[in-house]
């Protein structure tokens, strides 16, 4: 398990946000808003790399 300081998540956040430009990685729609999120879930082995997060809007 990963575990990154707060910090270490808005780069994180920062980071994916512009490598997706905004843009859901699910269901297309850009968004100041987004999220990060797990594609491989921590729970299931998945890492915090960047490899494994995508840019979301938040579960409704």
């Amino acid at each position: 398990m990963n575990i990154l300081t707060r910090e270490s998540w808005q780069r994180v956040r920062h980071i994916i946000k512009g490598k997706s430009h905004g843009i859901c990685a699910y269901c297309g729609e850009q968004s100041e808003s987004g999220e990060v999120d797990h594609v491989l879930p921590l729970s299931k082995g998945g890492t915090d790399s960047i490899d494994n997060l995508v840019w979301g809007l938040p579960k409704m």
